[in-house]
């Protein structure tokens, strides 16, 4: 779908218009010439016409001028309504060019007056003006189309009545020639109802762009194309608001809130820029609103409780004991903290997931402290590390499934020992059995070097 044209298409917007405003200052010079000349009120009628028809073109080219300026400071949506703004101008120039020609046309058929003169001029100048709309018209639709500016649609379908009308004004010529002499007066009422109808769905179509109803069919395509982007569960709601040639689409989808925040963000731009690719230039807001599934589990329901409330814990164990659901974990504090201080945010972490797994739930919170900023050490010398590496090995000895330590390094603080190691066991090893040896592991270690103030061990695959 093709909404809107790109900023580059104002000056063929701005080409067409202006060739507009030149035919209009040509028309309504040559039917003034000739309706004075001949008498005829359908020639004067449409001479009135065309000199509206001219402060349109005026004004249709002004607006798309001042359509083409991009956002600023005091216009966030750009400038784009200029052209509403015009073309809801013209449509009360319209109304009031029906009134002038009804009231001339009633008035020469009840009170009559000065004969009509249908000469060869006189049909020569409604017949330039028939050309002279088609190809003008026709022009102004093609840039409309392409541009999607409703100013020029509104010229374009302005113009067209216009043949039409004068083709009334040219069929009460002949039969003026013919000798029926009311034929012009009621030339010039057909021209006045085809141009209030004109009007009529000019100033509709005008208001709702002012009013920012909704254009047809784009928000119901944008639904389409936002429900086949992957990752999206459902819509929310999808606005569309035009703005001139240009349409503004904001919409919330959701999506599933046990993925990570990277992975929602893929939604968020994957969504946008299917908008984008579809509706070319559109002005597209898309926010996701994490929500849950049916097939999340209670892990997944605690990881994303504390996720999205900026805890960070570990070591979730999850049990059910007599029908009631037990669920510990570790929970990650700045070590700087005093102890009221976490217990009360550990307390709002156990209330949060009786929220979201039942009040019966019963929740139990370890607090870890931690380094918030990075901790000023030392590294130890190799002579160090070799003999920690040889107390290590000693105390891995006993523990069945370690295979191999390597890569140990180790860092003091004062008296504190940072060590940190890799080690080897089956690749066909369970994670949690995996776990509980680097459990082991580290205990042994915490034993045999007492100054071990951390322990991190990295298991790796015995064929890695």
């Amino acid at each position: 779908m093709r909404y809107n044209a790109p900023m580059e298409s104002s000056d063929t917007k701005q080409g067409a218009a202006l060739g507009s405003v030149c035919a209009s200052v040509a028309l309504t010079t040559m039917k003034f010439v000739v309706g004075l000349m001949t008498g005829s009120i359908g020639i004067l009628s449409e001479a009135a016409h065309s000199l509206l028809d001219f402060g349109a073109a005026a004004l249709t080219y002004y607006s798309v001028k001042i359509s083409a300026k991009p956002a600023d400071e005091d216009h966030h949506y750009g400038h784009g309504k200029a052209e509403s703004v015009s073309a809801l101008i013209e449509t009360g120039l319209l109304f009031l060019t029906s009134a002038f020609i009804l009231y001339e046309a009633v008035h020469r058929i009840i009170w009559g007056g000065a004969p009509v003169e249908a000469t060869w001029y006189a049909f020569a100048v409604i017949i330039v003006s028939i050309v002279i709309d088609f190809f003008r018209a026709r022009s102004l639709m093609r840039v409309a189309k392409e541009t999607k500016s409703q100013a020029l649609e509104a010229d374009a379908l302005h113009f067209s009545s216009d043949i039409l009308s004068s083709a009334a004004v040219l069929v009460g010529l002949v039969f003026v020639r013919l000798g029926f002499r009311g034929a012009d007066a009621i030339a010039a009422i057909v021209v006045a109802v085809f141009v209030i109808r004109v009007a009529w769905n000019l100033g509709t179509r005008t208001i709702d762009v002012l009013v920012d109803a909704a254009p047809e069919g784009v928000a119901d395509a944008a639904r389409a194309i936002l429900l086949r982007v992957p990752g999206v569960i459902a819509i929310e709601h999808v606005r569309v608001r035009p703005a001139g040639s240009f349409v503004s689409i904001d919409a919330v989808v959701t999506a599933d809130r046990t993925r990570h925040e990277q992975s929602l963000r893929v939604v968020r731009h994957a969504a946008t820029d299917a908008l984008k690719a579809a509706i070319e230039g559109a002005d597209v807001i898309v926010r996701v609103r994490p929500v849950p599934v049916s097939t999340e589990t209670v892990i997944e329901k605690i990881i994303t409780v504390t996720r999205s409330h900026g805890f960070v814990v570990h070591d979730v164990a999850v049990g059910d004991t007599a029908g009631a659901l037990h669920v510990g974990l570790d929970l990650d504090l700045d070590g700087a903290l005093t102890v009221a201080a976490s217990h009360e945010a550990a307390s709002h972490l156990e209330d949060l997931l009786k929220q979201e797994l039942g009040q019966g739930t019963v929740v139990t919170v370890h607090i870890d402290p931690v380094d918030v900023e990075p901790v000023e050490s030392s590294p130890v010398s190799a002579g160090v590390v070799e003999r920690l590496g040889a107390t290590i090995r000693e105390a891995a000895a006993p523990i069945d499934g370690v295979r191999e330590i390597h890569d140990i390094s180790a860092r003091t603080l004062g008296e504190r020992l940072f060590i940190s190691l890799h080690c080897l066991v089956d690749g066909a090893t369970l994670l949690w059995q995996a776990h509980e040896y680097s459990d082991l592991l580290e205990a042994a270690i915490r034993r045999a070097i007492p100054a071990a103030q951390s322990v991190k061990i990295h298991i790796e695959p015995e064929d890695h």
